[in-house]
């Protein structure tokens, strides 16, 4: 069962790419989810803190395990 990848950042140019490449590279499926304001981010946050104890951008999900930077 392959699980649903989801990398989430701030929709600035160039910021993330280098992951962005490197899960292209590698022909991992996922969703680029680009937050233009933080109120967006806001709203996802309070999800991912019910799976994290630290929300941040940039966050790497893969099925309910999320990697985010510290």
């Amino acid at each position: 069962m392959e699980q649903k990848v989801v990398f989430g950042y701030w929709g600035l140019r160039g910021l993330g790419e280098h992951l962005r490449h490197c899960l292209n590279f590698c022909g991992v499926e996922f969703e680029d989810k680009r937050y233009m304001s933080r109120d967006q981010w806001a709203a996802d946050k309070a999800e991912l803190s019910k799976i994290t104890a630290f929300p941040n951008l940039p966050y790497l999900k893969i099925g309910n395990m999320v990697l985010t930077e510290s």
